[in-house]
């Protein structure tokens, strides 16, 4: 498939690309509305961030022909069923973490690891081999407006290494649990949702989360420490995504209008992560929650581990997929000498 604009910065330019196309046989007809859930509430820095700019956007490129109406969070679906819902049909555009549909599709979840910005994804190859592998499961992938992210380690008890966690129960998902195995301790799935209360019963002693999500979800109350140590070094998993068979089925124009709004909510992304993700550290600093770092070599496993290890599961669970995202990756140790 053919994308357009995918590689175009700036808004202003976007708009006047578009705005010069000639009218043909594709241009949009009667108004259309898209449906879209988020993993997020209301609330949510994703959601009164780059979500509502990508719905701004298309409005104002299509001049209100293309809409989004967002039907909500958590409360409409499970987080963990959004990529199926996708793959179905059942909605037509979800935000939500790609590590949800590596039950879909093996690899999903490899974006985290790519050490990339979204705008190095889609001029080094990883953006098309990516699209490629979640078009078997009739997905498209829009964006990643999830950069710079941050993923770190909330605790409810302290440590000074990653082998004092042998033993400890962590919240997992799939991206998370090579890193968590490597270190002997044991992954617990479970939905966001109940984190705050499993952290409170002690069910559970730690969480991997990003800054805006743990305040979101007021974790600053159940945790003592957090890892200092961000994991995330090329952005994270939420992403924008949506049913292949309805994007096919839109006007050429309709297509550019959402490739375009996509690309502008991962442009305003970045300075709005920084801003977003300063604000809560300093909320959990206020808190009195305290700060653990590693010594270097310490760092240098615990960052090793994740990318090592979560590679070698891709390597080994998406046979065909994995391999082709990994060589259009950048390594981890030549991330970690930029930090």
């Amino acid at each position: 498939m053919r994308r357009l604009f995918s590689r175009i910065p700036a808004f202003s330019l976007l708009t006047a690309m578009i705005g010069c196309t000639s009218p043909t046989a594709n241009q949009p007809g009667e108004p259309v509305e898209l449906t879209l859930v988020s993993m997020y509430g209301a609330t949510h820095p994703s959601t009164v961030g780059w979500g509502k700019v990508f719905a701004d956007t298309l409005k104002e490129l299509s001049g209100s022909r293309l809409t989004v109406k967002w039907l909500g969070g958590p409360e409409v679906m499970p987080a963990a069923s959004l990529p199926e819902a996708i793959s179905k049909g059942m909605i037509d555009i979800a935000i939500t973490s790609a590590s949800y549909a590596d039950a879909l599709v093996p690899g999903a979840g490899a974006n985290c690891l790519s050490l990339l910005s979204p705008t190095e994804e889609r001029t080094t190859g990883f953006f098309d081999v990516y699209n490629e592998m979640m078009a078997t499961v009739n997905i498209y992938h829009l964006a990643r407006p999830d950069y710079p992210s941050s993923r770190v380690l909330f605790l409810t008890r302290p440590i000074t290494k990653p082998g004092d966690l042998s033993g400890v129960n962590l919240r997992s998902i799939a991206t998370d649990k090579p890193l968590i195995s490597a270190m002997g301790a044991v992954p617990i799935s479970m939905p966001i949702g109940d984190v705050y209360d499993a952290l409170e019963r002690g069910v559970i002693n730690g969480v991997f989360m990003s800054w805006p999500t743990a305040a979101e979800n007021s974790w600053q109350e159940v945790v003592s420490y957090v890892v200092d140590h961000n994991l995330y070094l090329g952005g994270g998993q939420i992403v924008l995504w949506m049913n292949l068979d309805v994007f096919k089925k839109l006007p050429q124009q309709s297509q550019m209008w959402l490739e375009a709004a996509a690309v502008e909510a991962e442009n305003f992304a970045g300075s709005y992560w920084e801003q977003v993700t300063s604000e809560k550290r300093a909320l959990f600093d206020a808190e009195g929650i305290k700060f653990i770092t590693f010594s270097g070599p310490d760092y240098a496993w615990y960052v090793g581990a994740f990318f090592e290890n979560s590679w070698a599961e891709y390597l080994k669970s998406a046979p065909v997929w994995g391999p082709k995202l990994k060589a259009a990756s950048r390594d981890w140790q030549s991330a970690v000498k930029r930090q």
